[in-house]
């Protein structure tokens, strides 16, 4: 499914377009994740599965972010 998508936005922008870029670095796609995650969060009132999924994306980011600052 994500692979298709990927494909999609390489053949309408590009291979080296920004758009390509943000949907196939999956430093940004954990970002994009995240954010519909805490969406999703909030409007389905705070379940006790998605405050989990959002909660490991969180910490996903924080790893990354880690890893490139002790770089």
């Amino acid at each position: 499914m994500a692979a298709g998508f990927r494909s999609w936005i390489a053949d309408r922008f590009g291979d080296d377009s920004r758009p390509s870029y943000l949907v196939s670095c999956s430093w940004c796609t954990s970002i994009w994740m995240a954010a519909a995650m805490t969406a999703a969060m909030h409007w389905a009132g705070g379940s006790l599965a998605l405050q989990l999924a959002t909660t490991a994306l969180s910490l996903s980011y924080v790893a990354g972010l880690a890893s490139r600052w002790l770089d």
